[in-house]
């Protein structure tokens, strides 16, 4: 995924594994998550960035993420594990309800990545998986209109 169209975004934070960008200047509730690299449970920056991620989420009261893991490499089961007894619930807890994701650019990525948005395991986030920006975009747009109309 070509970055560029992320720059016009609030850049929150950029680490090893993790890029957050908040939206909400132009569309509230709505931020962008790169997520890259190789994850590693013994890697304490790993888990460092992902509770990180949740207290973005808090904070800013984002509801939509859109979550390009085309930088993404293969991810372990209990990496797979952790993410689904930790990351999500925490998440849902703090709000999030949307997970748009772009898909991993490698083909073993994209079957960890299909594995990781297994909706069985991510409670009451969903995660729709897509193609390009612009349509996890406008899915998400359309989806906080609706939302915060409730």
């Amino acid at each position: 995924m070509n970055e560029s169209v992320y720059k016009k975004y609030s850049k929150f934070y950029e680490g090893t594994h993790t890029v957050l960008y908040d939206c909400s200047a132009e569309v509230p509730h709505l931020a962008i998550g790169i997520w890259r690299g190789f994850f590693q449970l013994k890697n304490q920056t790993f888990i460092d960035e992902m509770w990180l991620s949740i207290d973005f989420i808090k904070e800013k009261k984002i509801i939509a993420m859109i979550s390009d893991h085309s930088g993404l490499q293969v991810v372990s089961k209990d990496v797979l594990a952790w993410l689904h007894d930790n990351w999500y619930p925490n998440a849902a807890k703090h709000g999030l309800r949307i997970e748009a994701a772009l898909d991993a650019e490698s083909p073993l990525a994209q079957l960890s990545l299909k594995n990781m948005l297994d909706e069985a395991k991510t409670g009451t986030i969903s995660t729709p998986v897509f193609r390009d920006f612009q349509a996890a975009y406008a899915f998400c747009v359309k989806f906080l209109n609706e939302y915060t109309k409730l």
